[in-house]
């Protein structure tokens, strides 16, 4: 059984609107705003010496087409059901994703 989700990204057109349909409709809580920015900066410290290459924010249109296909009304009774966690900070998010998915 499922007892915690590690990481979650979600592409989104629009925050408020994204904002509003998973704190209204889902009825998650926001514990923390993180700004493309502070993702960057995140990333930096992690990576510590490793080259990053360049960071480019432009929109993807595989994931907003992606993304246009996800459903618009849902409930949030099995997401409450399964205790999920939210991370203390997404430091450890991108530790955990460059440790599964990058070449030591």
């Amino acid at each position: 059984m499922l007892k915690q989700l590690t990481n979650v990204t979600v592409w989104v057109h629009d925050q408020d609107e994204a904002l509003a349909f998973y704190t209204e409709k889902l009825g998650m809580e926001l514990r923390d705003d993180v700004t493309v920015a502070e993702m960057i900066a995140s990333l930096k410290r992690v990576a510590g010496n490793r080259h990053l290459g360049e960071i480019r924010v432009e929109p993807d249109p595989f994931i907003e087409r992606i993304v246009a296909g996800w459903p618009v009304a849902s409930t949030s009774t099995r997401a409450r059901a399964l205790g999920l966690a939210a991370d203390e900070s997404l430091d450890p998010i991108v530790r955990g994703y460059i440790e599964d998915f990058l070449p030591a």
